[in-house]
């Protein structure tokens, strides 16, 4: 029984080496701790903080061509997933936002009630949040800045933070 062997097209070649490229390029755009918090080679590493300084033009498309070159060495599932992660980790934080200013939204309409929240989060201060919705009425009453308003953000932010949702 004879195996066949079938080679990759030029054209499937090149779209490979172009996903690798915009791949590496993903990872110049990663914070320094980001880039760390991967698990690759030292040189890798190395070539993408060299790209991040270098201005458009051929020195940097060479240089993005060479860390596509350096990722076909290697295994990039790691660095999918850690991209993957790290992409998923924004939308959280967006979504942790959304939900901290629905909170402090409700309570000072009136719609959630603060016994919901020391329900979520037992070490709550009730009457903080009390003062600070009373006072964000005031505010909005009297027609001044919203500073309670955004105080009243602010802890349930850092309660939402040390809840660890």
């Amino acid at each position: 029984m004879e195996e066949e062997f079938f080679e990759k097209s030029k054209s499937q070649k090149k779209r490979e080496v172009t996903e690798l490229q915009k791949l590496g390029e993903k990872l110049i755009f990663l914070s320094e701790d980001q880039l760390n918090g991967i698990n690759i080679d030292e040189e890798l590493k190395d070539a993408v903080r060299k790209a991040r300084v270098m201005k458009r033009g051929s020195a940097k498309k060479r240089q993005l061509q060479y860390i596509g070159v350096f990722m076909r060495k290697i295994d990039i599932e790691p660095i999918k997933n850690a991209l993957s992660l790290i992409e998923n980790g924004i939308s959280i934080s967006k979504n942790r936002f959304k939900t901290v200013e629905n909170w402090r939204n409700k309570l000072i309409d009136g719609t959630l009630d603060i016994d919901e929240i020391i329900k979520e989060v037992p070490f709550a201060d009730r009457q903080k949040i009390r003062q600070l919705v009373r006072n964000s009425h005031k505010e909005k009453n009297a027609g001044k800045p919203a500073k309670s308003s955004k105080n009243l953000f602010r802890y349930l932010k850092e309660l939402f933070e040390n809840k660890n949702i």
